[in-house]
């Protein structure tokens, strides 16, 4: 109990502290690493026992997360610790902007990897990275969306793996990160691609050098270059497996 009382004081205080300078809130550890599946169950229980109907109806809250509980193939106790863990952040969109600010702090920390890609600068790629959005509306699928300036068609593979590493270790609940290149002032979409969280857990920044080709950029789907990368191709150079393509005049001449 001392313990719990404890933890309950500082969330207490970092919520006023950041009320008064504009900052994200502090909050355990246990809250910010939901799963999917935690982040899900604690939501949909909130709005269970958010019914006035069903409190009513169960008598009250420990009966209403008793009957939740068996209905979710879950023990109770674990029920119960997944919603106090919850509580300390609060509300489900309430993690929005907690899990921005995490994303964000990954995403600063892909600078600091030091070499991991042979002849990739990831201190530059950081830098270009200017966009980053969650999603928590559907708490039963978080979206993540990051976005960056595209520079280097070689390393499109190594790049999404570093954005991927950085999210699921940000966000583990999350659901599906897409991902997308642009280029110009007018940030002409050159690149996108989506990845499902489930395969996000299987990518290491560390082995981003060793797999991003080989193995990571599997796990990747609906890859597609737009038109203006595509004309701006040199001979000799070939777009990455599984991207959509388009055949050169001498192609179809042949044909």
């Amino acid at each position: 109990m001392k313990g719990a009382t404890v933890i309950r004081t500082l969330v207490i205080l970092a919520v006023v502290g950041s009320a008064s300078s504009g900052a994200v809130a502090a909050i355990p550890e246990d809250a910010a690493r939901f799963s999917k599946d935690q982040f899900d169950a604690y939501c949909r229980f909130s709005n269970f026992i958010s019914d006035e109907k069903t409190l009513k109806r169960y008598r009250g809250e420990a009966r209403a997360a008793r009957a939740f509980a068996r209905a979710e193939k879950m023990k109770k106790k674990d029920l119960l610790r997944l919603v106090e863990v919850g509580k300390t952040v609060g509300n489900c969109t309430a993690f929005k902007p907690i899990w921005e600010q995490r994303l964000k702090t990954e995403l600063a920390a892909i600078a600091k990897l030091g070499d991991v890609v042979m002849l990739f600068d990831e201190q530059a790629f950081e830098a270009r990275i200017d966009w980053s959005e969650v999603n928590v509306s559907n708490t039963a699928h978080v979206i993540v969306w990051v976005s960056w300036k595209f520079a280097d068609l070689r390393f499109v593979e190594e790049e999404s793996a570093l954005v991927g590493a950085a999210v699921i270790k940000a966000i583990p609940a999350v659901g599906t990160l897409s991902i997308s290149s642009h280029k110009g002032k007018k940030k002409r979409m050159v690149f996108e691609a989506k990845v499902y969280g489930s395969n996000l857990h299987h990518v290491d920044s560390a082995q981003a050098g060793v797999f991003s080709k080989t193995r990571y950029w599997r796990f990747f789907e609906n890859i597609r270059f737009h038109r203006v990368l595509r004309r701006k191709l040199r001979d000799g150079e070939t777009l990455i497996a599984g991207a959509k393509t388009e055949p050169k005049p001498e192609d179809q001449a042949q044909n």
